[in-house]
């Protein structure tokens, strides 16, 4: 049987799936410890290139998972193996996975009552729920692309947080009663039993699985040896017909052959699992005795993971391994290069498969009963409670109704593949965000959910985060989808793992996937709603101001932090977190940056400062200000972004203070504003930061900076003189031509007309030899004539002027 689930043909693959269905449905038992044989056989299967063959895999490994598996198998096997499916382009089979998973999560339960509860613990017999390695599956679907099959798997999350919350509650109490049953020298006793009949349990599987394997290869070294001695008695027959008749070999041969069905009917009992165990081994594996010694491992297990139940220390943890995502392409891209109609056979097939999912999500309670789309094939329910349910054992009889007529027709199989793609198209055309923003006042899941979530947060954030650095987008696009998830549903309890969470989030947001940059930032957008500025300050602004950073990578950070700012809530937002943002962002190494990624990002941090803090950013209100006039002089940025954007921040700025406008905040801060931008005047050149910011504010600080024309002067002579870079005296020159525009400073340049004339304009207007020199001279002679123009030069002006000009 295991040997027919790696056959070629995809027809031969989903009828043994379908009997391995069968057998688990009807003889749980009869797979014995054989069942992680089978598991790792169905496992290739799940990234079969036919939809049907992947749903046929994945309905005999939910039998499998039925009639028990080991904690390794969960973690070593089941779970890496069925991973894929998450990620299936087709929805019928996400859809199915979900659900599958929901039940191994023991989803059927929820709907036993207080008295089943109790009946179960008294008995040792609580459910394993492999949360590390199952959990991540079905949060996976809650941001699924398909918005119904995301509501589908928050339901079924619910679900399963109630079975889970019931345990805990009702361990909770007992613990509490301190009934002298479950002090901590019972659960002592009891978890070194169980682990050690666990143990020996491991030991005789390990010793009968080496068993079959050697009997298994007697047995084909056997049937070997037949072929030979078979082989030259036909050969001295001869040429003509060769007698196969039993009578005639025995009569025309002294050799006695072995009968060739007693070998193959050997070799079948062998993989069937049909060999005689010894009495121990198969008293241990009796239906009822393996599920006592596997419930009796779950209590202890259950016990002692689960932080609210219990003081035991020395527990042994579910094994987690990290398997990197093999999934072929067509697992979670989409081929968009066929178009064909199915067989009439295939599509009466598909039909079946969807009315059996769509039978699933009624009989557990997701559909409405009432709705019309009824087929002949629906499943009994069972109402219990006012809840209804569906037995793990229906639905694998269910999802075995898929018609399996044997059509080897080269065509069915590329028409079924090209309807796969065009369900790709259909099912791929939408990515979006499933889950509600976190200041919505809707908390996703149950508190059976988050307290999942919260007691495995990090054996789920661990290997999520390692994928989120792998090479393959889809397995990226991955990793943050469930770290979106992970974080929506522990909230607050995320803090403890920010110290690998920040660092992560700073490399993926820059991913080249839109997709996957997005998730990033809608989880980095919870962690701003849930974690105080305190515990994420320190983790964002050392890389921010690291002199071994790149310009690329402090983009990054400031993406993060304006995503966790963005979603900060105003109380949170105090004034101490306002200054130390302010100062890191104050640092020159990121306010005097020419990088366009981070000039960009620097604006939408100082825009989401503004708006959250508000009033509590007056104590900063001079770096801030500081910060959007250098963006402003950044030649960067648009002028669109410059002009519009900068002032638009600077007049909302202006507002949260208190002040009517921008102008107000110029009359505030000129007097320190004008120290720090007229430093180093003596060094400028061009391009530098310092040079921009001085003509940038000069240019938008309108009549405010009238009373310091005078002491600007020196300022303008020294930026103007003959051995100063010509760049930068037409700049300088251009820039006074500006500013004797500009009417409201018509009566402080005035009183200063001799000086500008004699000593700024005129010697620049001075005629030299070259090009460059008479661009000088060209932009002098034009900010001569509009001073005069505007009439800024008084009689005695006028006369110091004349005199002036007379000497040059």
């Amino acid at each position: 049987m295991a040997v027919t689930l790696f056959d070629s043909f995809h027809e031969v693959r989903k009828s043994a799936c379908n009997v391995l269905v069968l057998i688990a449905s009807q003889h749980p038992d009869a797979f014995g410890n054989k069942t992680g044989i089978f598991l790792k056989a169905l496992i290739p299967s799940i990234n079969h290139s036919h939809s049907r063959v992947r749903i046929a895999a994945l309905q005999a490994i939910n039998g499998m998972v039925q009639c028990g598996l080991t904690a390794n198998m969960v973690a070593a096997h089941l779970a890496p193996g069925v991973k894929p499916l998450a990620f299936d382009h087709t929805t019928t089979v996400r859809e199915l996975f979900f659900v599958s998973v929901a039940n191994w999560l023991n989803y059927k339960d929820r709907s036993k009552d207080e008295d089943d509860i109790k009946a179960c613990i008294e008995s040792c017999k609580i459910p394993r729920f492999y949360i590390p390695e199952l959990l991540p599956l079905l949060l996976v679907g809650m941001t699924d692309v398909s918005p119904d099959l995301a509501a589908l798997t928050l339901t079924l999350m619910e679900g399963v947080g109630e079975t889970y919350l019931k345990f805990i509650n009702e361990l909770d109490s007992r613990k509490g009663k301190d009934s002298g049953r479950n002090t901590e020298e019972d659960d002592e006793r009891l978890m070194k039993e169980t682990m050690e009949a666990e143990r020996k349990f491991l030991e005789r599987q390990k010793e009968e699985e080496l068993q079959w394997a050697e009997e298994h290869k007697r047995a084909q070294l056997a049937a070997d040896q037949l072929a030979e001695e078979q082989h030259p008695l036909a050969a001295a027959v001869g040429p003509g017909p060769v007698e196969t008749s039993s009578s005639s070999s025995s009569s025309s041969s002294p050799i006695e052959l072995v009968p060739q069905t007693t070998t193959v009917d050997a070799l079948k009992d062998l993989q069937l699992g049909n060999v005689e165990l010894g009495v121990d081994h198969q008293e241990f594996l009796s239906a009822e005795n393996y599920e006592t010694k596997v419930h009796e491992s779950d209590t202890i297990r259950t016990m002692t993971m689960m932080t609210a139940l219990s003081d035991v220390k020395n527990c042994e943890e579910f094994p987690l391994q990290v398997h990197e995502e093999t999934t072929t392409s067509h697992m979670m891209t989409s081929d968009t290069n066929a178009a064909v109609d199915l067989c009439e056979s295939e599509k009466q097939e598909l039909v079946s498969v969807v009315t059996t999912v769509a039978t699933d999500q009624e009989g557990l309670g997701l559909k409405d009963a009432s709705s019309p789309e009824k087929t002949e094939e629906t499943l009994q329910i069972q109402e219990l409670d006012g809840d209804h349910i569906i037995k793990q054992s229906d639905i694998m009889l269910s999802t075995a109704a898929i018609s399996t007529t044997e059509d080897n027709s080269s065509e069915d199989e590329k028409n079924e593949t090209e309807e796969e793609d065009h369900d790709d198209k259909n099912d791929l055309d939408s990515e979006g965000l499933q889950l509600s923003e976190p200041d919505k006042g809707r908390r996703p899941g149950g508190a059976g959910c988050r307290l999942m979530v919260e007691a495995f947060l990090e054996p789920m954030i661990s290997p999520a985060i390692q994928e989120l650095r792998q090479w393959t987008a889809p397995t990226r696009l991955g990793a943050a989808r469930l770290l979106h998830t992970i974080l929506m549903l522990a909230e607050g309890h995320a803090v403890k793992h920010l110290d690998i969470l920040i660092p992560a989030f700073c490399s993926a947001v820059g991913d080249d996937n839109a997709t996957v940059a997005e998730h990033v930032i809608a989880a980095v957008h919870v962690l701003g709603f849930h974690v105080s500025p305190k515990n994420w300050l320190p983790l964002v602004l050392q890389p921010l101001a690291s002199p071994q950073s790149s310009q690329p990578h402090r983009a990054n950070v400031l993406v993060v932090i304006s995503a966790l700012v963005y979603r900060t809530p105003h109380k949170a937002m105090k004034r101490q977190f306002v200054e130390k943002l302010c100062n890191g962002l104050y640092q020159k190494e990121v306010c005097c940056s020419d990088h366009l990624a981070v000039q960009n990002q620097l604006l939408s941090v100082v825009t989401n400062i503004v708006k959250v803090a508000g009033n509590r950013c007056h104590s900063s209100s001079f770096k801030l200000f500081v910060l959007l006039l250098q963006l402003q002089s950044a030649e960067g940025l648009s002028r669109v972004q410059a002009e519009c954007g900068v002032c638009k921040v600077l007049d909302m700025l202006a507002k949260v203070l208190g002040m009517e406008s921008a102008r107000e905040l110029y009359i505030e801060h000129i007097h320190n504003l004008m120290e720090i931008i007229t430093t180093g005047y003596k060094g400028w050149s061009s391009g530098l930061p310092g040079k921009l910011l001085f003509q940038t504010f000069m240019r938008n600080a309108g009549d405010t900076v009238g009373p310091y024309l005078k002491t600007l002067l020196p300022l303008f002579g020294s930026c103007l003189k003959d051995d100063q870079d010509p760049a930068l005296r037409i700049s300088f020159l251009q820039l006074l031509d500006d500013l004797f525009e500009k009417p409201e400073l018509g009566d402080s340049w005035s009183p200063l007309a001799s000086s500008i004339i004699g000593e700024l304009l005129i010697p620049c207007a001075v005629w030299r030899a070259s090009k460059t020199a008479a661009a000088i001279r060209h932009a002098a002679m034009v900010a001569l004539g509009t001073f005069l123009r505007r009439d800024l030069c008084t009689e005695v002006g006028k006369k110091d002027s004349t005199i002036i000009v007379s000497k040059w």
